[in-house]
């Protein structure tokens, strides 16, 4: 193990879901650092839910395009002299130059960081510690291989976004009109991007065989985002069971919160899918033109190498399910843009069916169901 720091800060500007699948190398340093200060430098908008959590001292905001906020070079060297020379320890989370150079001009000893083909080089040359970039294995993976350039041993990834005891009240302040004893299922039908969704009929009709068969009262949730809001008021009253809504006004620790005390949780490739997985309820998140080795649900009960192969279908990892299905596109495929039939390949009646499997608590076992439609390798 490297030498004890008293200050580490760990960089990842990228969007919330990576900021989120970073948590677990927050629990790793503050393990075998039990004395260091760890500050997170995140892209602004990304990093809220950081806050309320105990391990961490402070949160950086770095204003991001691609998250919405308006950055010049002005503000960029605002943010880099905030940190010059103040940490024993800084971490790039990613292979990015942004926060490779602020981990360079924060690191007054030690600075970890990925780095990723020939035009890379000079990241190996500023780094102490640089790490080859691998995309092969999963996002959250890549906090075991920071622990390893360290020389701390790593047995288990935990994913964790925390929440306070006024968010325990705030949750249970809207669950009053839960009936009591009958339980909730959360379903989430919402995603940053067009290509992630699943049809929103869809959404209602296995909503509404659930609530049926189980009893449960289903709890509609979303973003503050007006697309997302419009969506939630056209659909969640077209269920005949009724959903309590949650208009975007949960935090995402709320949120974490939230599905904690949930039965089920049903969702799609985003954040709040990640953050499901992080609470340990049994959940299905449905996958669309994605990198899902990358970036399926992390279980956090399961190996530190966890890993999922190309293969599409039904792919169960604990009480996680993850379903993706085949198309015409290679199975590494990643269009934001793209239009074809994976998602509309997944029916009602087998997300049902896996549902009923998790209700019914049978087996925990990692399973993939190999989806029998062909798709392209090329």
């Amino acid at each position: 193990m490297k030498k004890a720091p008293k200050t580490i800060l760990v960089c990842c500007i990228r969007v919330i879901g990576d900021v989120i699948l970073t948590t677990p190398l927050i629990e790793v340093l503050k393990r075998a650092y039990p004395d260091a200060s760890i500050d997170m430098m995140v892209a602004a908008g990304t990093g809220a839910f950081l806050k309320r959590d105990p391990r961490i001292r402070n949160v950086i905001e770095a204003p991001s395009k691609e998250m919405g906020n308006h950055r010049s070079i002005w503000n960029d060297i605002s943010v880099l002299r905030s940190i010059f020379k103040k940490y024993d320890m800084a971490i790039n989370m990613n292979s990015a130059d942004r926060g490779t150079l602020a981990t360079i001009c924060a690191g007054r000893e030690l600075r970890v960081g990925f780095s990723e083909g020939d035009g890379f080089v000079w990241k190996k040359f500023l780094l102490t510690d640089p790490i080859p970039y691998d995309v092969s294995g999963h996002t959250a993976h890549l906090c075991k291989l920071v622990a390893d350039a360290l020389g701390i041993s790593v047995s288990q990834i935990e994913v964790k976004v925390c929440w306070n005891d006024d968010d325990s009240e705030l949750v249970r302040q809207r669950l009053d009109t839960v009936t009591e004893g009958s339980g909730y299922f959360v379903v989430h039908p919402f995603a940053r991007w067009d290509y992630k969704y699943w049809s929103m009929e869809s959404f209602v009709a296995v909503t509404d065989k659930i609530a049926l068969e189980y009893g449960l009262t289903p709890i509609w949730t979303s973003s503050p985002d007006v697309k997302e809001l419009a969506l939630l008021d056209q659909f969640a009253p077209q269920c005949l069971s009724r959903p309590l809504i949650i208009r975007g006004e949960f935090s995402l620790n709320q949120m974490a919160c939230l599905i904690s005390r949930a039965r089920l949780y049903l969702g799609l490739d985003t954040a709040v899918s990640h953050i499901a997985a992080s609470t340990g309820v049994p959940m299905i998140a449905l996958y669309g033109p994605t990198a899902m080795s990358r970036w399926f649900p992390w279980n956090n009960q399961g190996a530190a190498d966890q890993y999922y192969g190309c293969q599409r279908g039904s792919f169960r990892n604990g009480n996680i399910v993850s379903i993706q299905k085949s198309c015409e596109h290679p199975s590494w495929c990643n269009r934001k843009n793209c239009i074809n039939q994976c998602m509309s390949r997944i029916s009602v009646e087998e997300v049902f069916v896996e549902a009923a499997d998790l209700l019914h608590d049978e087996g925990r076992q990692m399973v993939a169901k190999q989806d029998n439609v062909g798709f392209v390798n090329g």
